[in-house]
């Protein structure tokens, strides 16, 4: 071991005190053997699916991505360079209060409501003077095509449930859809509603009477543009045998009107601690509420019941998906990136068709309101009031280059050692990923079958104090042999080695 990786292995081991754990006391008994190296075995012969190229998108905001995140043009770039390939606007819950034709209210205001006294009224002429401030439809189509995303736009389901005005509510959407075509806006996915189900919601609904919706507002949206996908949304807890039966409900009554399922994974939702993470191998649906499993395998369990519903070309998205709000300690940004990449790398694994990140960035007010933790955003506004990228970015652009090549089965014998690959077979290169789940370094050897590599290069993640908000990008050294590579991993990394 080198010096950096000594001073690297000394500060991780000083970190064991800010978990309440022991230094001699790993999250798992393979961290008894650290010494000995982790062997990854590479299935290069044999790819998989191809890895979509949607998995690395972000929800848009109306409201808090507004105009002056894109002015200098850098935040526009840092998503270019996160290989961004599909952008989800007016955003999440808002989108139930959005109306395109004003879409100068604040978040979570109504224009349709009229009552002075009622919280989701606002005044218009207030109202109006956001006009130039928020993000417009026409600019939020202007970024997409600048950063060379797939536009997503959201179909406000749950004002016209709130005043008696789904007729109205359908209207509208068509008319956005309309304009869309017209413009030659390219839009392809519509989703309708957020979270219709959710104690938080504008107006809640069951899944039979959410299922009529979806069917609904897809049978007129595809009437105004056929070519367009919709998109629904319902329960994001685990694929058990209760939210599988409002899943069926609701596929068999949209019909034909239903083309992506979206359900939104947030990781350990109030309850986050990093020696969570450390110990559970992999991440997944098991938290305070429900038993579910990783998101490969939920991922797995869905395609399966859509299979058996005669429905295998419905997609599955997660379009919200992050590291969870927590009631305990907040973490640091470096501890939400290890986080947000092990989603990522199960996401690339489970063959998942989509994804958007939220939030993209959080509404700098909102701290004051909320004991929500911001690390876990991927944009942030600095002292300075200039934006910044989080330690996110890092993961995202790692990431980046495995979009739209195959997914190769990478196994490793420790669990806290989550592998992944993906081979480009029009470019001749394989890439390997790796997260070390260990607060102590750990050798990984990669024994790959099926490629032939004659040159290798890695680099990690890592932080010289995984309690703060900042991470590095270094090399590392990788010892390449006829048919493996190995790399010594630092503490609480993220790596990848390119082998051509």
């Amino acid at each position: 071991m080198g010096f950096t990786e000594w001073r690297f292995a000394c500060l991780a081991l000083l970190g064991w005190a800010r978990f309440g754990l022991a230094a001699d006391a790993p999250a798992d008994d393979e961290d008894r053997n650290i010494g000995a190296p982790a062997i990854v075995s590479v299935s290069a012969a044999a790819p998989g699916h191809e890895i979509s190229r949607m998995l690395t998108g972000f929800n848009v905001l109306f409201c808090w991505q507004t105009r002056d995140l894109w002015a200098d043009g850098r935040a526009a770039q840092w998503l270019k360079s996160a290989g961004t390939g599909l952008l989800r606007y007016p955003g999440g819950e808002v989108t139930d209060y959005f109306h395109w034709e004003t879409p100068y209210y604040p978040g979570w205001k109504d224009a349709w409501e009229t009552d002075p006294a009622h919280r989701h009224y606002f005044d218009p002429a207030e109202a109006r003077k956001n006009i130039g401030t928020y993000l417009a439809p026409e600019d939020f189509i202007a970024l997409c095509r600048e950063i060379g995303a797939q536009p997503m736009l959201g179909a406000n389901l749950e004002s016209g449930l709130a005043y008696g005005r789904l007729d109205d509510s359908i209207a509208e959407a068509v008319r956005w859809a309309r304009h869309a075509r017209e413009l030659g806006w390219g839009v392809k996915y519509w989703f309708i509603g957020n979270e219709t189900y959710h104690h938080g919601a504008h107006v809640r609904a069951t899944s039979a009477e959410y299922g009529e919706y979806v069917r609904r507002f897809g049978e007129a949206l595809k009437a105004a543009d056929p070519g367009i996908r919709i998109v629904a949304n319902w329960q994001a807890n685990s694929f058990n045998a209760g939210t599988m039966a409002q899943w069926r409900t609701i596929v068999e009554t949209a019909g034909e009107f239903i083309d992506v399922a979206d359900v939104h994974w947030y990781w350990n939702w109030g309850k986050v601690r990093f020696s969570n993470w450390l110990e559970q191998n992999p991440i997944g649906r098991r938290n305070q509420w429900y038993q579910g499993g990783s998101f490969v395998e939920e991922i797995a369990k869905f395609r399966e019941e859509m299979k058996k519903l005669g429905r295998s070309d419905i997609e599955l998205a997660a379009l919200e998906w992050n590291v969870g709000p927590t009631e305990f300690e907040p973490l640091s940004a470096f501890q939400c990136m290890l986080i947000q990449a092990e989603h990522l790398q199960q996401f690339i694994e489970g063959g998942l068709d989509m994804a958007c990140f939220w939030p993209m960035s959080f509404d700098p007010a909102r701290a004051a309101e909320t004991n929500d933790f911001h690390a876990r955003e991927f944009i942030y506004r600095d002292e300075q009031g200039r934006y910044q990228p989080r330690p996110a970015l890092e993961a995202f652009r790692l990431y980046a280059p495995a979009l739209g090549t195959r997914f190769v089965a990478a196994k490793s014998s420790i669990a806290a050692l989550p592998s992944i690959a993906a081979l480009d077979e029009a470019g001749g290169v394989l890439r390997l990923y790796a997260i070390n789940k260990s607060m102590l370094p750990r050798t990984a050897r990669f024994e790959i079958e099926g490629f032939a590599a004659s040159k290798a290069a890695a680099r990690a993640i890592v932080s010289e104090n995984p309690n703060s908000n900042e991470c590095q990008v270094r090399p590392l050294e990788a010892q390449l042999e006829s048919a493996a590579v190995s790399i010594d991993l630092p503490a609480l990394s993220v790596a990848t080695i390119e082998l051509n």
